[in-house]
């Protein structure tokens, strides 16, 4: 097999795109060896066709100049994964308040976390971020902070948000999310305190009891 043609018309066809190595490398082309790999992206690198932007992270050219802003974009606003803190409040339209660092939860991530600059990529490795999924994660966000903690808040437009978002709630879904990821005890009860008053039917602290004797 020429593996440098197969993985080149692999990323001809997503041109504008992402390659993380580890991800790629286990999902997609376990079939190759690591150092084969690498001579490969090497080449494609010096052909013009990949951007190295970090260790083991590449953006696949597509004749536009990146941006971190194409990285935030393609991790976390998109089914692939979320952007938390003030990026997700930003977005929500809760403050107008900016901070520099991003966090972008990701299930296309093949290790624990990646830094590029002021962007850290977290690997939350969920069958889908899909709406549901992530209303439930901005409502676990928000609460996890707390409406207090979150500079210049419109505290009444944050209310409905997190009504809106806990509408979408479902035990299956939130034991989903924090398998993958840990809230404090506090979160979990304000939660579930929340779920009730809205007379959602919900097994969260049952869920994530479970979960803290497994582990």
């Amino acid at each position: 097999m020429n593996y440098t043609q197969t993985i080149r018309n692999y990323i001809n066809k997503r041109k504008g795109e992402f390659f993380e190595i580890t991800y790629e490398h286990k999902k997609y082309f376990h079939m190759i060896q690591d150092k084969t790999l690498m001579k490969v992206l090497n080449r494609l690198e010096v052909e013009g066709l990949l951007l190295s932007i970090a260790k083991g992270l590449y953006f696949i050219k597509d004749g536009t100049e990146y941006s971190n802003d194409k990285l935030i974009e393609y991790y976390g606003l998109s089914d692939r994964g979320i952007a938390v803190g003030y990026t997700l409040f930003n977005n929500l339209g809760l403050t107008d308040y900016k901070d520099d660092e991003v966090v972008i939860y990701t299930n296309e991530l093949g290790i624990k976390s990646k830094t590029i600059g002021n962007i850290q990529l977290k690997k939350m490795d969920l069958v889908s971020f899909d709406h549901r999924t992530k209303s439930i994660i901005t409502a676990l966000e928000l609460l996890e902070k707390g409406f207090n903690n979150i500079i210049d808040c419109d505290c009444i437009k944050t209310i409905v948000v997190l009504e809106k978002c806990l509408l979408e709630y479902h035990d299956f879904l939130f034991e989903d999310i924090i398998r993958n990821h840990k809230y404090s005890n506090i979160t979990i009860l304000k939660l579930q305190e929340q779920l009730n008053r809205l007379l959602i039917p919900n097994n969260c602290v049952e869920i994530y009891l479970k979960i803290k004797r497994e582990s």
